[in-house]
């Protein structure tokens, strides 16, 4: 993989794609243009690891009753203190400082997602495709120095979505082809 580059004035009002290079692999790019900006790569079960220029996060999914993401530096990823904890049932993204970000979806069917703040605004607009997400960053996100960790969590969040989407249509075939057997 080529090595990482911040977001620019320049591709601030593009459109960036989350791609999959090889379908084999769970390991996903976000490219503005031919530049990779980013990277998200799976490592076990829910545990992924994002990387941002010199921003580098550890990803992953803890608990059944209460269920979250953890989002830890990749130098820390099995400590106990999160660098921020995204509630699962809330959609909130919560940082040590109290701060939150909303993970939204605007209409009820459709396929976009949305990083909003504490205050309201709308950072970045996610669309899932079929085998990639578009992402349009704000001009308001200009001023998030979290922008990073959004737009690495929000295609995370996509990626688990689908993962456990797949995984409940299997358990539905398995059990539907139990039945008539």
């Amino acid at each position: 993989m080529q090595d990482t580059m911040p977001l620019t004035e320049e591709s601030q009002g593009m459109e960036l794609v989350w791609i999959q290079p090889k379908w084999s692999r769970p390991q996903f790019e976000l490219r503005a243009r031919d530049t990779t900006l980013a990277s998200l790569d799976w490592t076990c079960g829910s545990l992924a690891l994002g990387r941002w220029g010199a921003a580098a996060y550890c990803f992953s999914r803890k608990g059944w009753l209460r269920p979250r993401v953890l989002v830890r530096s990749t130098a820390q990823c099995e400590a106990d203190a999160p660098l921020a904890t995204f509630e699962t049932r809330r959609g909130t993204l919560t940082l040590p400082d109290g701060r939150a970000f909303v993970w939204q979806k605007p209409t009820r069917l459709g396929r976009v997602r949305i990083w909003v703040s504490d205050t309201g605004t709308v950072l970045a607009r996610f669309r899932a495709e079929k085998h990639s997400s578009i992402v349009a960053v704000q001009r308001a996100a200009q001023r998030h120095p979290e922008l990073p960790l959004l737009i690495l969590l929000g295609q995370y969040l996509l990626v688990q979505a689908a993962l456990d989407a797949e995984a409940a249509t299997t358990a539905a075939v398995i059990v539907a082809a139990s039945a008539v057997g």
